[in-house]
């Protein structure tokens, strides 16, 4: 009985070991990205940031019609190395990566009248 007790406890803590090492690791991935949701037409419009795609995607999901798993496979298709190369001043302590258009204003299922992008800020080191 005393074995099993052993057992289970060194199971637990490595288990919660385990468990806050993946913490960890998804607490540094956040703070090195932002996901940029752009509203914009000559000038006029929007953007706000998040700190997952989830989160960007839970409060402007329903504002466009488009494939939302597709959109986000292309962010992380974006390597640090190509935000660095393209590299947009920005001053905020964050590069910026290209934006990905994912609705134009021309598109006939956008109700709204505006581009809309995607982007990837990579946070300065």
């Amino acid at each position: 009985m005393k074995n099993l007790i052993r057992r289970t406890l060194k199971e637990s803590e490595e288990y919660t070991w385990a468990i806050n090492l993946v913490q960890d690791i998804q607490k540094k991935i956040e703070d090195k990205y932002r996901y940029v949701f752009i509203k914009t037409l000559n000038g006029k419009g929007f953007s706000e940031s998040f700190r997952t795609m989830d989160d960007l995607i839970k409060k402007y999901g329903d504002w466009v019609n488009v494939n939302w798993f597709d959109v986000k496979m292309e962010l992380e298709k974006i390597t640090d190395e190509d935000i660095i190369r393209y590299n947009q001043p920005t001053f905020t302590g964050w590069w910026e990566s290209r934006k990905i258009m994912i609705k134009s204003a021309q598109d006939p299922d956008n109700r709204w009248g505006y581009h809309f992008y995607v982007q990837k800020l990579l946070k300065k080191e």
